[in-house]
């Protein structure tokens, strides 16, 4: 949903510059119009509470409107978040942050359907072609990008998860039976 929101403004409003190579402008604008246009469907059917929608043998739930505004809320400041740091990773003169934003969505789109694990070097020369940059200036930004939004969590996670698996360890030692 995220995705949809800042998509579709982005490809309406400051798509990136290197998207011009690859589509023309008519038919960005009309896959910005899309986008919305399917995210607002998505929103009447929620508001609606039409039930589940039904898709031959899938069933998708549709949430309560209040769930679906924090959900669209949560994902978009995501998005806007890892969008911003690269944007503060970029060496001057920096482009736009709309343009780095939409680059970067679009980056994580291509990725994700490439089937690439995390999408390692599709996002890379996705974001080099898209922002019009020549490579050498950019890639050190992805790359510390990576440690900062994926490398750092996951150790955080992985010092949280040992710390929770030996506090339960103590606690279920201390309560065993004598």
């Amino acid at each position: 949903m995220g995705i949809s929101l800042i998509g579709g403004l982005c490809l309406l409003l400051a798509p990136p510059p290197g998207l011009a190579e690859i589509a023309p402008r008519p038919v960005v604008i009309a896959a910005g119009i899309l986008l919305l246009a399917l995210l607002a469907g998505y929103g009447v059917l929620c508001a609606m509470q039409v039930g589940p929608l039904r898709i031959r043998e899938f069933t998708i739930p549709l949430p309560k409107p209040q769930l679906l505004l924090a959900q669209l809320v949560v994902c978009t400041v995501d998005w806007l978040l890892a969008a911003e740091t690269i944007h503060a990773l970029l060496p001057d003169p920096r482009p736009d942050f709309a343009v780095v934003l939409g680059a970067y969505v679009a980056a994580q789109v291509v990725g994700v359907v490439s089937h690439v694990p995390g999408s390692l070097g599709v996002f890379e020369g996705l974001m080099v072609l898209l922002l019009d940059d020549p490579m050498p200036s950019i890639i050190p930004a992805l790359f510390v990008f990576r440690i900062v939004y994926y490398l750092v969590p996951l150790a955080v996670a992985i010092v949280i998860l040992l710390v929770d698996g030996v506090l339960h360890q103590r606690q279920s030692r201390s309560h065993r039976p004598v």
